[in-house]
């Protein structure tokens, strides 16, 4: 498997120490940003969602705890480097997966990539079987006829209609289900549904195209043209940036 990292250091030596060490024995590591001051790091956290953060306690315009704080909601693995041991308790609060003395030991630096690397292995693994799991899991649509089961890669697109909704499947059914849409955007918890319209859900999974406009306009890969409102645009617009990385 290949990772990323980040090293956040105001001393040029601390950073090139860190790559070296990289550089000898983790070659799955790609180093995607070097940071010397705050905001040039949290940004490029953010930006780059690094697998592993090397990141100094004390740096000349303040604290490596502020850029571990503010990009918390970041699941990267936080190996902490510094000069100064009596930060070690607080280093662990935020949960750090290792605490570092300079100047580094080539073989406790060895010994905390490689606890990281393992953690990011097992929740990569986790998000895996999850993602498997929602894949597999069967929607139950109660419609006039009886109770439908169907994966949510089996629904094209749903639509209102007064009180009822229809969805419209792949093998080319329409399902009418004497539910309103907001009743049936409640069981559709998967990822790739979003609702574009106060009357439209759509499966990402066959979207074609988004046609930008005031709100804009999707086509499915069976032709078909869906609304998008001025209100669910950004909320779509973001979506689909996320998807694709």
């Amino acid at each position: 498997m290949n990772y990323s990292a980040i090293i956040i250091d105001d001393e040029k030596n601390a950073i090139d120490t860190i790559e070296i060490l990289l550089n000898n024995q983790f070659k799955q590591i790609t180093i995607c940003a070097k940071a010397k001051r705050i905001e040039e790091a949290v940004e490029a956290i953010l930006r780059d969602k690094p697998d592993i953060v090397f990141l100094d306690i004390e740096l000349k315009e303040g604290s490596g705890f502020e850029i571990a704080e503010r990009t918390k909601d970041v699941p990267y693995q936080l190996i902490f480097t510094t000069a100064y041991p009596n930060f070690a308790i607080n280093a662990f609060k935020v949960n750090a997966t290792d605490y570092l003395l300079k100047p580094i030991d080539s073989e406790e630096f060895n010994t905390a990539v490689r606890k990281a690397i393992h953690q990011i292995d097992v929740e990569r693994i986790n998000t895996s079987n999850k993602e498997k799991s929602n894949d597999n899991q069967r929607i139950e649509l109660p419609t006039n006829d009886g109770i439908v089961y169907l994966s949510p890669d089996e629904i094209i697109r749903v639509e209102a209609d007064s009180n009822y909704t229809r969805i419209y499947t792949n093998d080319e059914k329409v399902l009418l289900l004497s539910k309103t849409l907001k009743e049936i955007e409640l069981k559709l918890k998967h990822e790739n549904f979003i609702r574009v319209h106060k009357s439209h859900i759509i499966n990402l999974l066959f979207l074609a195209k988004y046609i930008k406009g005031d709100g804009g306009i999707v086509i499915l890969k069976n032709k078909e043209q869906i609304p998008v409102s001025r209100a669910k645009k950004d909320e779509l617009v973001s979506k689909l940036k996320s998807i694709s990385g």
